[in-house]
């Protein structure tokens, strides 16, 4: 039986932040810290954290460049800073159970 998670930093093993993307597309660069919830933008354009309904970690794969990992889109809410430090670098791929899949590079907490 799987876990049921409301909260990354639990369901992402302790790590406090990494890349989310949404089935849509949408990325987001978030420091989440202990925050119930998934990072979301809210009509303001800010991130805030949103409960989200309780989710399982459905996979865990190792990646050696989470720049690749992420898609082509529109909406991508993560500074040039970060976006350039995934080139190259290891990290896990976690695959949730809400659609939701998380990178996680290595050098990130």
């Amino acid at each position: 039986m799987k876990t049921l998670f409301s909260s990354l930093y639990d369901a992402i093993e302790g790590r406090n932040c990494g890349v989310v993307i949404y089935p849509d597309k949408t990325v987001i660069s978030h420091i989440w810290g202990g925050d119930s919830g998934l990072p979301k933008v809210s009509p303001t354009g800010h991130i805030i954290m949103w409960p989200a309904e309780e989710f399982t970690v459905v996979d865990v794969l190792d990646i050696d460049d989470c720049q690749s990992e992420l898609p082509e889109t529109d909406w991508a809410y993560i500074s040039e800073e970060d976006f350039a430090d995934l080139a190259g670098q290891a990290g896990k791929k976690y695959l949730l159970s809400n659609g939701v899949v998380v990178i996680h590079p290595e050098s990130w907490r």
